[in-house]
């Protein structure tokens, strides 16, 4: 699991084959230990929640390479002189993705931890539809559940996408002219030779990204890679004049 995870998470670094080769010689009980150290951070979260005076949570719902829903739950707390934001769980939505469906789950995740929900007073959610109405959907019946009023905001992550891709009408030239750069460098004729140069001129950057306008702010991401590798740009497209 964490060999294939680690193929996405280092896949655009120049020493990526060492990185996985290092990890292949990690011994099984190395695994388990890292199992133990993920069940410890629950445990000591889910302490800290039940210490806790309030707490609030972020929620997002996304879908997975394999189609099925997730919904992301990150508590904030307060303990012991400190502020602790961390992720709770990533729980399956496996039927429907009604409001219904997320509040059951998000209530069985903090009843199962014995968390009193009595001390959230803050939600944090996309601005989806589901997520937020005036009768059916999940802050009204979260609200109706605990019996009492709740703060609740748009996630900003969410409100710089919607903003970008406003603003991004001003930047229409430029991406289409990044994104066919990118797109010739990465193809397979053209993406070992670019990446072995990039490692010759010992870039930041082991690669490219391709631009998935349906990914938050990866229009960002793209310009600031390709701004990173820009030199080896130049001189890769000066020795190939075919590109046009």
């Amino acid at each position: 699991m964490f060999l294939n995870s680690a193929e996405i998470l280092f896949g655009d670094l120049a020493d990526k084959e060492i990185i996985l080769s290092r990890i292949r010689e990690i011994p099984v009980s190395t695994e388990r230990r890292i199992t133990d150290l993920a069940e410890n951070v629950i445990i000591k979260q889910t302490i800290g929640l039940k210490h806790s005076q309030v707490f609030s949570v972020a929620l997002d719902e996304s879908t997975d390479l394999n189609d099925l829903s997730r919904l992301t739950i990150v508590a904030r707390y307060y303990e012991n002189n400190h502020i602790y934001e961390d992720l709770c769980c990533l729980l399956s939505l496996r039927d429907t993705t009604k409001a219904e469906d997320k509040l059951t789950a998000f209530i069985s995740y903090f009843a199962k931890h014995d968390i009193d929900l009595s001390k959230l007073f803050c939600v944090t959610i996309d601005g989806a539809a589901v997520m937020v109405g005036k009768k059916k959907r999940f802050v009204k019946l979260l609200k109706n559940h605990i019996n009492q009023k709740l703060l609740h905001f748009h996630c900003i992550t969410h409100q710089e996408s919607l903003c970008a891709k406003t603003s991004s009408l001003n930047l229409d030239s430029v991406m289409t002219t990044v994104v066919k750069i990118v797109n010739f460098l990465v193809s397979h004729s053209h993406l070992l030779t670019f990446k072995s140069l990039l490692q010759e001129i010992e870039c930041e950057y082991g690669n490219l990204l391709l631009y998935r306008n349906v990914r938050w702010l990866s229009q960002g991401k793209v310009l600031t890679k390709f701004i990173g590798c820009l030199e080896a740009i130049k001189v890769f497209l000066n020795k190939n004049t075919i590109f046009s």
